[in-house]
């Protein structure tokens, strides 16, 4: 595989601030420089997709200096520069320095501060956009976006290389404010995009691609499902049968289309550039607001492609407001007759993993086909082929064709609907009022991918994870026209939510809690949906008539799908990454025979569930990307529908385990699962409006239905992986939304139920984990985003610590705290734990203490958490001894989950007892009490569902799995020489 090199400009004889910023390299030391390649699997595809890649840069401190950014001022006002471009704005501060005010606006690197080089020594031209910074000031993270043009890719002619070349490309994009809208210039688009309301409703205006008109205008669309006035959707006449009536109890659906109320630019450079639109859905019916929305649009010099991340938030009222519909219709024009208009789709999946298709799905709007008259023989397969039919109207054959056309029917609906992760339908229909769609293809799974055309070429579009987050839609609609010729708009809609499923219910399961039996938490109900969210992708783009086709080549809408499903990325390998520490403290996979046993259970988890989400069908709109809590060994099944066993959502971090597994391994299947997950539980699992906003839901069998709402699953920590490595911009709103999640706590005090409000001192509690260790990362996060201008947060974790200095037993103390979100100050109450020692530690608080040491430079700090982790495994004897008894009945228990900061111990005192302790602990965790030596393997038993075995692990829970492999991965770089 190719290894790519990022690396300081200045080594090589750049000139300007390169040579300042590698003249301050510590110790005279060559520029630092990163090693990247392709992602397996999601290298560029070729046959017409995007020649773009995106990547990230990670630099030790002080390796970067911020000196080489220079601030964003102008950007907005569509200057089309790399403002301020050659100014060290952020010379001589702290990090943070490049942004305006405390204001968080972007700041970008001089164009010439990286460099980007093959493995033959060629630059590849990179944009760069500062993610995060060190305490001094550095660079921590860096965002890359790369061009690295056609001769990367198979030789065959990109998207770009269609037909006609367009008109001579400028040497960078523009973006100019025009007053309502800004207008963009790639090269390869031109397009309006609004920032303010339109009479349209439009979020995107007249869109250029290669030279024509692919979108006239485009806009969001929700369509609201509630019962009719007088009924609730369930209840049926006095006397009735509540069942069969309640089959047709009336309902009303109201369209709401988008309302564009902002948009800002937030990334321009040479190569790329990225606008938000913010705004909400009103009712056309009754100008009611709700269901507010964000979408991002990419789009890169010269590249013929427009990438749209659509984030919904549900603000309706569950009970009466239900998801019939949600997406986005463009607009889309059409030339000639409808002979020349073609519609395809992608069609059955050969390979998720390749994104590789049989053979598409293909149809002209009309058939030549014909009975009587007879028409050439030659006409038919041309159609079918592709090819432009263009006729002479003096012909005889041609005055057959016209006769033929008066009389066959034109086809001008298509929809492709994937109704579940196993099936997909095509259907199709004339369009004419009172008239039925007819059944045109089935098959199994689809990339989703379709594209629709006339003469003069067409769009293309591709939903991400088409079928994964079923029931999603394409629907090609006012394909021809009466007059069967001339200039027509078509629509294209593509649907997040098909409204060829049922509305999404957004109710609760029951009507009362489960705590006891169930594990609900609480007995009162708290299945409250308001402010949950689901953010969509998809791709557009256009093309012309090329190599004698007015349609894509099957290889090249197979590109389009791959470009959609599987996007290019550069990682760095998993060396760079550990000798770098980025991220803290893990380890790379281990060769000693001690350790294979060890390794062999990490691998064999990895792969039970990736195959388990498979063989399970994880997969859904609210539900792709999260997996189950506890397995029922009597039913052979998760239990599902058994309160807080049913979805994990983020608890003992599942997250943290598989983003680690694919730091160690560079696994693409375990990048694509662990990515999921993130996607998933910053959507649907956290609260980003309402009393809940910043913290998220406890597990349960739906996922906001657990009543307890716990900070602990909105942490930041989960998500900072996919953002740094991945680059989505979509990330920073989720930090933004949880940075002050202890606020909520105000609302939903953790442990409301065992004090007593009236002899508080601090308005709120917090324990010190999983509550303040969230916090810590929250705060670490919006600090290391924005350096001095998030001062406030690195000084709340000061306090903190500070306040847990001063309790008896330092961090060992608590773990109930009272707590003031306003200060940050943590209040001693005694030693008490409600829930249990292990919830501070079990919930991702170590991985983020042990990344805070080095940053804060708090020797003490270091100390507490060692003396934490080595306090966990002491006898009990020992524990009373060190305590002086005041702990009194508090038990340490699961001591598995607290192995990662018992090994900082050991490692810190050089505790080798302690370390061989730990390691007897963890090599028993994951054992089943009535299995032989039990472990990750599954076993194939029968199903009453499947005609085939079903592999089962009969004792596996996700809390147990995540934990162990978890501390395992950790455990094996502190203390794994004492195995």
């Amino acid at each position: 595989m190719s290894t790519y090199t990022l690396k300081l400009a200045g080594a090589a004889g750049k000139g300007g601030a390169a040579n300042a910023v590698a003249s301050v390299a510590p110790g005279g030391a060559k520029s630092p420089e990163m090693p990247l390649q392709f992602l397996e699997k999601r290298g560029l595809a070729g046959f017409g997709a995007s020649t773009f890649a995106s990547f990230s840069g990670y630099w030790k401190q002080g390796e970067v200096p911020a000196a080489v950014l220079s601030t964003s001022a102008g950007l907005a006002a569509g200057a089309g520069k790399s403002a301020g471009a050659g100014k060290s704005a952020g010379a001589g501060k702290s990090a943070g320095a490049g942004y305006a005010a405390g204001a968080g606006e972007p700041c970008y690197a001089d164009s010439s501060a990286f460099v980007l080089s093959a493995p033959d020594g060629t630059e590849i031209p990179v944009q760069t956009m500062p993610a995060a910074y060190w305490p001094d000031g550095s660079l921590k993270w860096t965002f890359h976006t790369a061009d690295f043009g056609a001769d990367a890719k198979p030789k065959t002619a990109p998207v770009v290389e269609f037909g006609r070349a367009p008109t001579a490309l400028p040497e960078k994009l523009t973006c100019k404010d025009a007053g309502d809208r800004y207008v963009v210039d790639t090269g390869a688009v031109q397009t309006e995009i609004f920032t303010k309301p339109n009479a349209e409703n439009a979020f995107i205006g007249k869109t250029v691609i290669l030279g024509r008109t692919a979108i006239a205008s485009g806009r969001l669309v929700y369509v609201n499902e509630s019962p009719a006035s007088g009924a609730d959707g369930a209840a049926c006449p006095s006397g009735g049968d509540a069942l069969f009536d309640s089959l047709c109890a009336p309902t009303v659906c109201d369209i709401c289309y988008g309302r564009v109320d902002s948009a800002a630019v937030e990334e321009q450079g040479d190569l790329q550039l990225v606008i938000v639109v913010r705004g909400v859905h009103v009712s056309r019916a009754t100008g009611r607001e709700l269901m507010p929305f964000t979408v991002r649009l990419t789009l890169r010099l010269n590249d013929p492609f427009i990438r749209v991340q659509h984030t919904f938030t549900y603000t309706g009222d569950s009970s009466r407001d239900f998801m019939r519909g949600l997406g986005m219709e463009l607009k889309t024009p059409l030339t000639g007759r409808e002979y020349n208009r073609h519609i395809m789709f992608s069609g059955d999946e050969v390979s998720a993993e390749t994104v590789l298709s049989a053979s598409p799905f293909h149809e002209a709007s009309k058939l030549l086909a014909s009975w009587h008259p007879k028409i050439a023989p030659e006409i038919y397969p041309d159609e079918i082929a592709g090819k432009p039919l263009v006729f002479n109207p003096l012909d005889e054959a041609t005055r057959a064709v016209d006769k033929v056309v008066a009389s066959i029917p034109a086809w001008t609906t298509y929809h492709l609907f994937a109704d579940s992760a196993d099936h997909w339908r095509i259907t199709k229909g004339t369009g004419k009022a009172g008239c039925s769609m007819i059944s045109a293809a089935e098959g199994h799974r689809t990339a989703g991918a379709a594209s629709l055309s006339g003469e003069d070429g067409g769009i293309v579009v591709c939903q991400r994870d088409f079928w994964q987050r079923y029931p999603s839609s394409i629907w090609f609609d006012n394909i021809g026209s009466s007059a069967t010729s001339g200039a027509d708009t078509a629509r294209t809609t593509v649907w997040f939510w098909s409204p060829d499923a049922p509305a999404k219910d957004f109710r609760h399961y029951d009507t009362e809690g489960h705590a006891g039996s169930y594990y609900e938490g609480y007995d009162k109900l708290g299945g409250d949906p308001y402010g949950i969210a689901a953010t969509s992708e998809v791709l557009i783009g256009g093309f012309l008539p090329h190599d004698g086709r007015l349609t894509l080549s099957h290889e090249e809408l197979d590109a389009v799908a791959r470009d959609a499903q599987k996007p290019a990325l550069l990682v760095s390998t998993p060396q760079y990454y550990h000798d770098s520490q980025a991220f803290g403290i893990w380890s790379l996979p281990q060769t000693g025979k001690a350790a294979l046993p060890i390794e062999k259970q990490l691998s064999d988890a990895l792969d039970f569930y990736k195959n388990e989400i498979e063989q399970r069908r994880w997969f859904g709109f609210f539900d792709y990307g999260d997996v189950m809590h506890t397995y029922d060994r009597e039913r052979h099944s998760w239990k599902y529908d058994m309160g807080g066993y049913a979805w994990q959502n983020t608890e003992l971090v599942p997250t943290l385990w598989l983003w680690y597994s694919f730091l160690r391994t560079g696994r693409e299947d375990v990048y694509t699962m662990a990515e999921a997950m993130s996607r998933h539980t910053s959507e649907v699992d956290i609260y980003h409006e309402g009393k809940f906003k910043g913290i998220g839901s406890r597990h349960n069998v739906i996922h906001w239905g657990c009543p307890c709402k716990e900070v602990r699953i909105a942490m930041a920590g989960h998500h900072r992986f996919a953002y740094y490595l991945g680059g989505d911009r979509r990330y920073a709103d989720i930090f933004d939304i949880v940075k002050d999640g202890d606020y909520a706590t105000l609302e939903t005090d953790p442990l409301a139920m065992f004090y007593d409000k009236a002899t508080m001192k601090l308005p709120t509690h917090a324990r010190s984990g999983p509550d303040w260790s969230t916090y810590c990362s929250n705060w670490l996060t919006e600090w290391e985003r924005h350096g001095s201008a998030a001062a406030s947060y690195e000084k709340k974790l000061r306090t903190g610590i500070a306040d847990l200095k001063k309790a008896p037993l330092q961090l060992i103390s608590g773990n109930n705290f009272e707590y003031d979100p306003a200060t940050g100050h943590l209040g001693y109450i005694g030693e008490n734990t409600a829930g249990g020692s292990h919830l501070a530690i079990c919930m991702g608080g170590p991985q983020t203490w042990f990344e805070l040491v080095p940053l804060l430079g708090d020797s003490e700090w270091q100390k507490m958490i060692a003396d934490f982790g080595a306090f966990y495994f002491a006898d009990r004897e020992e524990q009373l001894k060190k305590s002086n008894g005041i702990i009194g009945n508090r038990q340490f228990t699961l001591p598995f989950m607290a192995a990662s900061i018992g090994a900082y111990g050991a490692r810190y005192y050089k505790d080798e007892a302690l370390a061989r302790k730990i390691w007897d602990v963890l090599l028993n965790a994951a054992k089943d009490g009535d299995a032989e030596g039990g472990n990750f393997a599954p076993v194939a038993v029968s199903h009453c569902t499947s005609s085939e075995p079903i592999a089962e692990i009969p004792w596996i829970s996700t809390n147990t799995t995540a934990q162990y492999c978890l501390n395992a991965i950790v455990c094996l770089d502190l203390i794994g020489d004492s195995l």
